[in-house]
C-alpha cells in the first residue's frame, strides 16, 4: 500500500514541475514581445515626461507657452518662447535629438518634414505631449509636443 502512495506523489510532483516549466517558457516569450521593455524606450519616455512636467509646473514657462498664438515650429521657438527652448535643450541627453512643437488642441500637431532623420532605418521617434491650458490671467489652451530620437 505504501508503494501506491509513493507513485501517486511522484506523478503529482512531475505534473507540478511540468506546469512550472511551461509557465516559465510562456513568461519569457511574452516578455520578449513587449516593445516597451527596452531600457532605452523607458529611459527616453521618462526623460520626456520629466521635461514636459517641469515646463508644465513652472509659471514662467507656462505663461510663455500660453502667450503664443498659432502653431510654433522648433525653429521659431527661440524667438517666441526662448526659456522653453533652452529648458528642452538643456535637459535633452547627449545621445538624443529632441524638437518641440506648440499648437492648439484642435490641430494635428505633427512633426514637420525635414526635422527628423531622413532615413530612420529602424530608429524610433518617441513622442510625448502635454496640454497647458491656463494661468491666473489667460485661458489659451496649447499643446506642447516633444519629439525625440537617437542620434
Amino acid at each position: 500500500m505504501n508503494k501506491k502512495n509513493k507513485k501517486g506523489w511522484i506523478k503529482v510532483t512531475e505534473a507540478v514541475v511540468a506546469i512550472l516549466l511551461i509557465s516559465t517558457v510562456l513568461l519569457i516569450v511574452i516578455k520578449k514581445e513587449n516593445p516597451l521593455e527596452d531600457t532605452t524606450d523607458i529611459e527616453i519616455y521618462n526623460i520626456q515626461k520629466a521635461i514636459l512636467r517641469e515646463i508644465q509646473i513652472t509659471d514662467a514657462l507656462r505663461a510663455e507657452i500660453i502667450g503664443t498664438s498659432g502653431e510654433i515650429e522648433w525653429e521659431n521657438l527661440m524667438t517666441e518662447t526662448p526659456q522653453t527652448k533652452d529648458k528642452i535643450q538643456g535637459r535633452t541627453p547627449a545621445n538624443f535629438d529632441c524638437v518641440a512643437k506648440i499648437c492648439s488642441p484642435s490641430d494635428t500637431c505633427i512633426l514637420p518634414d525635414g526635422v527628423a532623420p531622413e532615413n530612420p532605418s529602424g530608429e524610433n521617434i518617441y513622442v510625448e505631449k502635454v496640454m497647458i491650458t491656463t494661468n491666473l490671467i489667460t485661458y489659451n489652451p496649447r499643446v506642447l509636443k516633444l519629439f525625440c530620437w537617437e542620434k
